[in-house]
């Protein structure tokens, strides 16, 4: 749940944590299970709030710690590829944008009735999305123009949700995957 300019995580409905998406491609609330309680603040820190935390490990997941130094070594990993995003929208560079896909993302935003929900939402009526390409030039460009990280979520040891606070509001602007050493989109 995101609030007040931060991203706040809280158990409710039997341990359920449900994100609501302020962004206009994720129009829409999903919910995990929740493996670490935390928030993070506008500044990008982590609270601390555990034994663990004031240890350093600002995350767990089973056997693997997220340290500070992580957390400060993977936001600015992110921060790299986030500028590289950047400019390849503001070039409208649909190859070079390929290379930063996971599979996922190109099945998903392939999909035909993925496409039309997509056309359907576009500010601009009559625009038909037909192939991930549209959806690159129509939806992607328009909506990731000057994206930052202004900070970072771990959801597994390999997969980040990219915050960016934007009027007051902690957006989720990316979830991305690093497979291979490489950070990937995820849908």
């Amino acid at each position: 749940m995101y609030a007040g300019g931060r991203v706040v995580r809280s158990a409710f409905a039997r341990g359920k944590v449900c994100y609501l998406i302020g962004s206009v491609l994720w129009g829409s609330v999903s919910c995990t299970q929740p493996r670490v309680q935390k928030w993070v603040q506008n500044d990008g820190k982590v609270n601390v709030h555990s034994p663990q935390e004031r240890a350093g490990v600002v995350a767990t997941f089973g056997t693997v710690r997220i340290t500070r130094s992580d957390y400060e070594r993977t936001k600015a990993e992110l921060q790299d590829v986030v500028a590289h995003l950047n400019r390849i929208t503001a070039e409208r560079d649909y190859h070079k944008w390929l290379v930063h896909l996971s599979d996922a993302y190109r099945r998903t935003y392939s999909m035909p009735d993925i496409l039309q929900q997509s056309s359907d939402a576009l500010p601009k009526k009559g625009v038909r999305l037909r192939h991930l390409r549209d959806y690159f030039i129509h939806v992607f460009v328009p909506s990731r123009q000057n994206v930052r990280v202004d900070s970072i979520v771990f959801e597994s040891p390999t997969r980040v949700d990219v915050i960016m606070n934007h009027g007051g509001k902690a957006l989720l602007v990316y979830k991305i995957e690093k497979i291979h050493s490489a950070w990937k989109l995820l849908p």
